[in-house]
């Protein structure tokens, strides 16, 4: 698997070139190979262009061209890419634009390097992820778009919804609950029709944007 890591600090990029190096997951058995790194923006958008990586590991506070834009003309270049947002922003807000903007996964720089597995290993099988770290903080109340849009949801899917965007899965949901797990799918499948939403990660995306935390 090709990869593209993306951070303004030299250490940092060198450091996650040879994770990637040496990581290994069961997901991903031909490994990763390090195509390109990216001090900027800019150049960033320019090597995905060249190299046509299949996953893009990149931080958001970058010089010439941030983070978001940067996504955006990603995911123009290349719809397929998996983006995965490694930043120090742990503010909701910011994790909501970042999945507008196109992203995947949203992890922490003082996460457990294990985390990262984790994330690519939920990416790999069509799901999206955020750190528990930046939902802490979510939870404490900084996102200030809560209830907004929400009215064409009802209580139950709300609460299924929020469970969901945490990483739950849809057999956790029953239990926490107390339904089944046709009834947690049906919720699902309503919300996604509703909201025409096709993917995992646009039902997250929905959630953050709406505060849904």
């Amino acid at each position: 698997m090709r990869v593209v890591i993306a951070d303004d600090h030299y250490f940092m990029a060198q450091g996650m070139r040879q994770h990637f190096r040496d990581l290994r997951l069961s997901a991903a058995p031909e490994g990763f190979e390090v195509a390109g790194v990216a001090t900027n923006g800019e150049d960033l958008v320019a090597k995905v262009r060249e190299l046509q990586p299949d996953l893009v590991f990149m931080d958001i506070s970058m010089p010439k061209l941030n983070g978001f834009e940067a996504a955006r003309q990603i995911r123009a270049i290349q719809p397929t890419v998996k983006i995965l947002f490694v930043t120090m922003h742990q503010e909701a807000d910011y994790v909501a634009r970042a999945f507008a903007a196109g992203g995947n996964a949203y992890l922490t720089k003082n996460c457990d390097p294990t985390e990262i597995g984790q994330a690519l290993t939920q990416l790999f099988q069509g799901n999206a992820y955020v750190s528990p770290k930046v939902w802490g903080g979510a939870l404490l109340g900084e996102s200030t778009t809560e209830g907004v849009g929400t009215h064409s949801l009802t209580p139950r899917q709300v609460e299924v919804l929020r469970l969901l965007a945490r990483g739950h899965s849809i057999e956790e949901v029953a239990t926490a609950l107390r339904l089944s797990r046709k009834t947690i799918e049906y919720h699902k499948a309503r919300m996604m029709k509703s909201q025409q939403l096709s993917t995992n990660a646009d039902l997250l995306k929905f959630a953050l944007v709406r505060g849904i935390t």
